[in-house]
């Protein structure tokens, strides 16, 4: 890595750095703290609706988790690298530093693109830019119709991708110059640490060292943020790493952002597995009690995650003895899982503290840094967290309990994105005054998507309809899922009244 790159990770894009990159990086923090895009997190959920009960997490309370557990990750590993001074060397090669408070600014931002009503929005977001419908429903209807011609957009919608593009573009805080807005202006490391896929949508299907390289799983920039990327890609070094399975890939994430996604993965894993518990949909008492049910769960969790510990090319002998392993490890963690439902009582408390606080301490205390910048946690402790993600989908996503709602959620979103589609569009045609009837922050996102300026604008769109539809995305994902409840039923006439003048906060 080039000295000058090293040196300036705490620079930013705008300019005003000082010399000091632990103050710099401290500025980071705040200025997510008190940004509106942080605060619209207590409005959206991490898995079901905010408003469905107060026991459940939501994403600012996940994403402060997450900061948490990444912070004592980074101490564990800043203890290691004292015991072993070539590990100092490691880090600087691979992103020019592994600091507490940059790993902090970064998890605590790390979900900022997500829209309203989580995962299924998000698939319903990606439909929705891409041209290519799903007609596969059971009851034959087209929840997706298909995009017309020159409205597809070519990078389509990630939530990684967006929060880039917010940190970067839409979370108004300061402008520089002719008085363009420099949101947030990051600084480089923390930029980059927030790149946990650094390529962009086009990138995606190159061979870049991660299997199958048609399922690569999303992207970290838009094409219209090309320009904040450059400016991050000196602090990302590729270089050749050996996967838990085995096999060679190639590893793109500085150490920091190989830090927030393994606390992410961490705090995803436990505290959602917690709520769940507490609500009375996950079973873990039973799951403890019940070889015969802990079997069931294992074999679907298994196909999800095999992957991640047996190669592509493994024998079955192979695969039989990594599945043994992994069922070995969770065997032993399910011991020490709840053995009674959930009732609210200090001892159901208490015993469900101590689990998660267990399950947390060895994932932390035992992940290690390899000699070529991977960032890698003990099989036993992988194998957990892996299994108990699916814990969610097993009980709740791929439940018929929540269908109703998640095919609820889909249509919401997909008719809002019209209506607002439909809206912007009609304002924007009919004259410049008449734009001033659509919600300022929508009004302010459609002229940075149409600006001139290939630092400001979207002009890898061939139509200002793309651009548009960007701008769109960009206000249904500044919403709270409340909001988006409130303005769907406006747009379609079934308000009893209009929304207050401050209904849409700073």
């Amino acid at each position: 890595m080039p000295t000058s790159d090293v040196r300036q990770r705490h620079h930013r894009p705008y300019g005003g750095h000082e010399s000091d990159p632990e103050v710099e990086f401290g500025k980071d923090y705040e200025h997510l703290l008190y940004s509106s895009a942080f605060r619209r997190l207590g409005g959206v959920t991490q898995v079901v609706g905010v408003n469905e009960t107060a026991l459940f997490h939501n994403r600012m309370t996940h994403s402060l988790k997450v900061a948490q557990v990444g912070q004592r990750l980074t101490k564990k590993l800043l203890d290691k690298m004292d015991n072993d001074r070539q590990l100092y060397g490691v880090v600087e090669e691979y992103g020019g530093g592994l600091d507490s408070g940059v790993v902090y600014a970064a998890c605590i931002a790390h979900d900022l693109g997500r829209p309203p009503f989580g995962y299924v929005a998000e698939m319903a977001l990606r439909k929705l830019t891409t041209g290519r419908p799903d007609t596969s429903d059971r009851d034959g209807s087209q929840v997706f119709p298909a995009v017309g011609e020159g409205e597809e957009l070519s990078d389509s919608y990630s939530n990684h991708a967006q929060t880039f593009r917010i940190v970067n573009k839409l979370a108004f805080r300061e402008s520089y110059g002719d008085g363009k807005s420099a949101a947030l202006n990051l600084t480089r490391a923390t930029l980059a640490a927030l790149l946990v896929y650094p390529w962009s949508f086009a990138d995606r299907t190159r061979p870049v060292g991660w299997g199958n390289t048609d399922q690569l799983p999303s992207w970290g920039y838009y094409d219209s943020e090309k320009d904040l990327f450059e400016f991050v890609s000196g602090l990302i070094r590729p270089r050749t790493v050996t996967l838990p399975n085995g096999e060679e890939s190639i590893e793109y994430r500085t150490v920091e952002a190989q830090v927030v996604n393994w606390a992410d993965d961490i705090t995803y894993a436990i505290h959602d597995v917690e709520d769940f518990f507490r609500a009375h949909l996950i079973p873990l008492d039973i799951l403890n009690r019940s070889d015969e049910r802990f079997a069931e769960f294992f074999d679907y969790a298994w196909k999800r995650v095999e992957r991640v510990f047996v190669s592509e090319n493994a024998s079955q002998a192979q695969r039989q003895a990594a599945r043994e392993r992994v069922e070995q490890f969770l065997n032993e963690a399910r011991t020490k899982l709840p053995v009674r439902p959930y009732t609210g009582s200090r001892y159901d408390r208490e015993d469900l503290h101590t689990f998660a606080s267990t399950i947390i301490h060895s994932a932390t205390e035992h992940t290690e840094l390899t000699k070529d910048g991977l960032v890698r946690p003990a099989e036993r402790d992988l194998a957990i967290i892996e299994i108990f993600k699916q814990l969610v989908w097993y009980y709740v996503m791929d439940s018929p309990t929540f269908a109703p709602a998640q095919r609820g959620h889909v249509y919401l979103i997909r008719r809002l994105f019209r209506d607002l589609s439909s809206w912007v569009r009609d304002e924007y045609l009919a004259s410049e005054e008449g734009r001033g009837n659509l919600p300022a922050r929508l009004r302010e996102y459609v002229q940075i998507a149409l600006h001139p300026d290939p630092a400001v604008g979207c002009l890898n769109y061939r139509t200002d309809e793309q651009k548009l539809r960007r701008a769109v995305i960009d206000y249904i994902c500044s919403l709270t899922e409340r909001q988006a409840i409130q303005l769907t039923t406006q747009l379609r006439g079934m308000g009893s009244r209009p929304l207050p003048g401050n209904w849409f906060y700073a």
